[in-house]
């Protein structure tokens, strides 16, 4: 399951601020394999999915993920869950739009949209600002997608969107803009919805599911895994995750703390798995971002 775990604490081997899948197993570093519950998802056809976690949780690892899996299948997923047994993954490969909004989460109004046309236009053609034209640097990030959707095949296009709320939550405290960000948001998510056959996949995250707004109303199937028992454990550590693939940095934990190894899981255990994401979940979960805090 996932790397092998060595027989003692390589501390190199923890991905501190690592968010691109590629690059954590590419460079060797640790990977708690989560590809099973991935493969589960991934599967999922004609609805938009949106999930919600707290911040550093992996969002932006599981996105990056995605990303990974749809434009080069297996290349970085040897020996994982997703590349072994009857049900290894075999979907073709796809044209994926990555998309983070936390990137342009301070940005006014009108820079957001600007900013989401470039990313657009760098995504879906290669295009970087300084070989835009000024026609291009003018579209509504609406009508990139809108013309790259009309030229594509059906089911073609893997959309990621990462931190949707982020513009949103970061102006708060100033309704014009805010109201501006959101009228931004809804004819893109609109523009999504009426291109909707050319996608093969769509995932959203985000911090929470902002109430009173109506973006996703757009998306009459949208599917919210939230709060889904199949997905309570696919972002944080379990206990067994936590054993399986963190034990020797525990026990170097336990040494520098003068402490016994039971204890320090016990005391992990009482101060960072609490967290539960289904009412019937069977397994709450660690924060990763504290684990690898603490025991280096």
């Amino acid at each position: 399951m996932g790397m092998p775990i060595l027989g003692e604490a390589d501390i190199d081997r923890l991905p501190f601020a690592m968010t691109g899948f590629s690059s954590i197993r590419n460079s060797g570093c640790l990977y708690a394999d989560k590809t099973a519950k991935i493969r589960l998802l991934a599967r999922i056809k004609g609805a938009p999915v949106f999930l919600s976690r707290p911040r550093r949780f992996g969002k932006s690892l599981l996105v990056s993920t995605f990303e990974s899996l749809f434009s080069r299948g297996l290349q970085d997923f040897k020996g994982l869950a997703i590349d072994t047994g009857e049900e290894k993954w075999t979907d073709r490969l796809y044209k994926v739009v990555h998309l983070d909004f936390s990137k342009y989460a301070f940005s006014n109004a009108d820079n957001f949209s600007r900013k989401l046309t470039a990313a657009m236009l760098f995504s879906l053609y290669g295009k970087s600002g300084a070989t835009l034209s000024e026609n291009e640097k003018s579209q509504d990030p609406e009508e990139v997608l809108s013309e790259f959707a009309a030229t594509s095949e059906d089911k073609s296009i893997v959309l990621l969107i990462d931190e949707y709320d982020s513009p949103i939550t970061h102006h708060l405290g100033d309704n014009a803009e805010k109201a501006k960000i959101i009228a931004t948001l809804g004819n893109f998510f609109a523009t999504v919805k009426s291109c909707e056959e050319k996608f093969r996949f769509v995932f959203i995250t985000g911090i929470t599911r902002i109430a009173h707004v109506s973006l996703f109303s757009v998306f009459n199937t949208l599917k919210d895994i939230t709060c889904d028992d199949d997905y309570a454990t696919l972002l944080g550590i379990t206990d067994a995750e936590l054993h399986h693939y963190f034990d020797p940095y525990v026990r170097n934990a336990a040494a520098v703390l003068d402490m016994s190894v039971s204890d320090v899981y016990e005391k992990l255990k009482t101060v960072y798995d609490g967290f539960q994401f289904s009412i019937d979940a069977a397994e709450t979960v660690y924060n990763p971002w504290s684990v690898l805090s603490l025991i280096p």
